[in-house]
């Protein structure tokens, strides 16, 4: 459980408005650093997130390879989050690239994040079907890309949530009201292309020492050196 939580729920005059608003932005700032929020936290969250001007988007980020026969979005119409939107890894990306699934540009993001109804304020906790691998990774670091901080990743995804006795809805998924999302920022940082892979590599591998290996000879049970070949690293 959190700290704090029973208080900041509490509906006697102990904290001040102003002091419990402070409470809990300092408390989704902790959770933001970490970056993974747990099933339990989420629920005393949501009971306080209304009345302090915060609204949470559920996002389903999962993702399936094409091999896997899996069709997520399929997956997502049936069960959800209650309200949760479907982020598409493969749609929202850059359309101009023969390459699968690449970044795109701020614009193809700000639109994507428009029709979604998501706003530069809200706090987005995104999941995955099957937990957290494939998907919600990716798209958390899309969004840190584009310079939405307020985003975190559900630990252990649905079926966490599921485990936790917390509701899921199996009804038609709502259509969000379309917003006005702007990408608040890109940070090259996050994003580094193929060339730079390249130099990148060349230059680690020059600045490694590689130590000398030793063979064992089976039939006279000796060792003899032989020094490391690196141009498998190359």
């Amino acid at each position: 459980q959190i700290p704090f939580l029973t208080s900041l729920n509490r509906s006697d005059t102990v904290f001040s408005n102003t002091h419990k608003r402070q409470v809990f932005s300092i408390m989704i700032d902790d959770f933001i650093k970490q970056g993974i929020i747990n099933p339990e936290d989420i629920e005393n969250i949501l009971k306080i997130a209304q009345s302090h001007g915060t609204k949470i988007t559920f996002i389903d980020a999962s993702y399936a390879l094409p091999a896997a026969g899996e069709n997520v979005f399929e997956n997502f119409k049936r069960e959800r989050i209650t309200n949760a939107v479907f982020f598409d890894i493969e749609k929202i990306s850059d359309t101009h690239s023969s390459l699968p699934h690449m970044l795109p540009d701020a614009t193809i993001f700000s639109a994507a994040m428009s029709g979604l109804g998501i706003s530069t304020n809200d706090l987005l906790i995104i999941y995955g079907q099957r937990g957290m691998i494939m998907g919600p990774p990716r798209v958390w670091w899309m969004m840190q890309g584009f310079g939405h901080d307020r985003v975190l990743v559900l630990n252990g995804g649905l079926p966490a949530w599921k485990a936790a006795g917390l509701a899921t809805q199996t009804t038609t998924p709502h259509i969000p009201e379309k917003s006005r999302y702007t990408a608040p920022s890109f940070n090259p940082d996050l994003v580094v292309d193929l060339e730079q892979i390249k130099v990148n590599k060349r230059s680690i591998v020059k600045k490694m020492k590689f130590p000398k290996m030793y063979i064992s000879n089976l039939k006279s049970n000796k060792r003899k050196k032989s020094k490391c070949n690196c141009k498998h690293f190359v």
